[in-house]
């Protein structure tokens, strides 16, 4: 599987956040940086429709710096919280979501009260808002988006956001970097498993079964 990139500063107030939170990855990771995002502030009800329009363009024009890429795409948001620090994370795929839910409840370190504030959303469409089958909705909390549904329901790449709610307004502090780095790298672990998953279930095209991770095999 490619490096997972990691997403950065579509709002521009969290680009600081988004530095050092790279820095701490180094080259597990590679970097898509955006040098002039958008504003943060939620709009207006007189404004929100010119702020779809500007969110959609910002995450066109993200998708054309990715070309074919593959591997996962993790989009890194902040928030507040003053009550504590807390994470959500969302993606379409409930393969992965159930992943990390497993993932979570195993790891060895973390508290067991911090892992507990981390949400796993399911995004879905505007359009899905009323249609949805009850028993869906029991499921999973979902989560709607501007972000345009050829990126977060992309065929050749998977797409994860992570909000990272800090206490305060700024950049952070290294824990809190860390915590953030600790929740990339639990994704990726997630979104590689997902994929070697499909691998093994993919039909072999030339008579060979999917070789990886060292179970290769003749069909």
């Amino acid at each position: 599987m490619e490096k997972p990139l990691l997403l950065i500063g579509v709002h521009r107030d969290e680009l600081a956040f988004g530095d050092r939170l790279a820095g701490l990855l180094g080259d597990r990771c590679d970097v898509l940086r955006v040098d002039k995002g958008l504003e943060n502030a939620n709009p207006t009800p007189d404004d929100e429709f010119q702020y779809r329009i500007r969110h959609a363009e910002m995450y066109q024009q993200v998708l054309q710096q990715l070309h074919r890429r593959t591997g996962p795409v993790i989009d890194i948001h902040t928030g507040l919280n003053e009550s504590g620090r807390c994470a959500d994370i969302y993606c379409h795929s409930e393969d992965f979501l159930s992943c990390l839910d497993h993932a979570l409840a195993n790891r060895a370190h973390g508290s067991a009260s911090e892992d507990a504030d981390i949400r796993r959303l399911k995004i879905v469409s505007h359009e899905t808002n009323g249609s949805r089958a009850p028993s869906e909705q029991e499921l999973r909390p979902v989560v709607w988006t501007y972000i345009p549904e050829i990126v977060w329901r992309n065929p050749r790449f998977l797409y994860v956001g992570i909000e990272v709610f800090l206490t305060a307004p700024g950049a952070g502090r290294q824990e809190d970097h860390a915590y953030a780095r600790d929740l990339v790298l639990l994704c990726a672990g997630c979104a590689a498993q997902r994929e070697d998953r499909a691998q093994l279930h993919a039909p072999a095209s030339d008579g060979f079964a999917n070789c990886r991770s060292g179970r290769c095999g003749f069909r």
